[in-house]
């Protein structure tokens, strides 16, 4: 059945149509994230284990888990060989339950706890679209399947805040811990240097753009030199995966981030953003050789949902009228991009239809 994920895409969209009168606009806000995520969650934590072409291996590795000595877990942890911190706490929650289910809703509140709260605090501004956006950028079917790399992600979430106040220690901790849990979290080690460069002028863009052109072509040889570095991606073919899509969106998307705001009028943090989506642009192109790769840039992917909003909201005063039909226009077409997605895309995670927990 459909109709979970209609709830879910439906009730912020209507939270938003009916906040219209609320004066505390930051509330309404609130209001639509909240129920995205509180529906998105309920998802998560009942579905069948049909749900989520991994579903079914992770219950296996939690009970392998649960077998496991803690000096078992620490002899892997030294040999490297997998992302440990998953079976770490699938040994402490098997201490007090070996229900899967319980485990599932466990690890559907730890990965999408943070990530709600981020969005909470930080989507002040046309929650919807960012909403809307979240579902149209790859980020919603891999918490049905990755588990490990979803678990991983809910650390980029206090790098991020850790980067933002120069917190550079405990940074470094976060994506230390986000790396046991699975391997391509190395790369949030570039979240703080990338997060302050000074790319605050539209000119900028004569540096960027040409920077991503010269990566796309050479994004072959630059791709398997990179390998010899990623143990994970090693095995991985390269080869044209259809990411492409996703590769002009973010292109669009950052054009759209210099040519349209004000950039007296953008903050620190919302120009640390940008820096973030043009990252995620580049990392983007090797997605479009190796399936894998793609994996690396769910990290920074996290961010784009709360900047665009704030770009749109920035708008120059020439620029205003283009900003507000640019907005409308994302609204209708991020939505009906979601559905058309779900019905039509190959659906290789299976996230569709939904099938609860007590279906046989």
């Amino acid at each position: 059945m459909m109709w979970p994920y209609y709830v879910m895409v439906g009730t912020p969209a209507l939270v938003a149509l009916l906040g219209n009168h609320l004066k505390n606009r930051e509330l309404k806000n609130r209001l639509i994230i909240a129920s995205f995520f509180l529906i998105w969650l309920l998802i998560l934590c009942f579905r069948s284990e049909k749900v989520g072409i991994d579903t079914i291996n992770y219950h296996r590795m939690f009970i392998e888990a649960s077998h496991m000595s803690f000096g078992r877990i620490f002899n892997i942890a030294s040999s490297g060989e997998s992302d440990v911190a998953f079976y770490f706490i699938s040994k402490v929650i098997s201490f007090f339950t070996m229900d899967y289910r319980v485990a599932m809703v466990i690890f559907s509140v730890l990965s999408l706890g943070p990530i709600a709260t981020l969005y909470i605090l930080n989507a002040k501004q046309n929650a919807y679209l960012s909403v809307v956006l979240f579902l149209s950028l790859g980020l919603f079917s891999i918490y049905f399947s990755a588990l490990r790399q979803v678990l991983a992600m809910t650390f980029a979430v206090p790098a991020y805040y850790f980067t933002k106040n120069r917190k550079l220690v405990l940074f470094l901790l976060m994506a230390f811990l986000a790396f046991l849990f699975h391997h391509s979290a190395i790369v949030l080690l570039l979240m703080y240097p990338v997060y302050y460069f000074d790319l605050r002028i539209n000119s900028s863009l004569l540096i960027i753009i040409p920077i991503i052109i010269i990566v796309y072509v050479f994004r072959v040889p630059i791709f398997s030199w990179l390998k010899a570095f990623l143990s994970d991606y090693q095995s991985g073919t390269i080869r044209e995966t259809g990411a492409i899509m996703v590769f002009l969106l973010l292109v669009g998307l950052l054009v759209l981030s210099y040519i349209i705001p004000d950039n007296s009028l953008l903050d620190k943090d919302t120009l640390g953003m940008r820096n973030l989506l043009l990252l995620a642009t580049i990392l983007q192109v090797f997605a479009g050789i190796n399936s894998l790769a793609m994996r690396m840039n769910y990290y920074y992917l996290l961010f784009i949902p709360l900047l665009i909003p704030r770009i749109l909201n920035s708008a120059s005063e020439k620029n205003r009228y283009v900003a507000n039909v640019i907005y409308v226009v994302m609204l209708g077409f991020f939505t009906f991009w979601y559905i058309f997605r779900a019905y039509t895309a190959g659906d290789t995670l299976h996230v569709y239809p939904f099938f609860p927990a007590w279906a046989l």
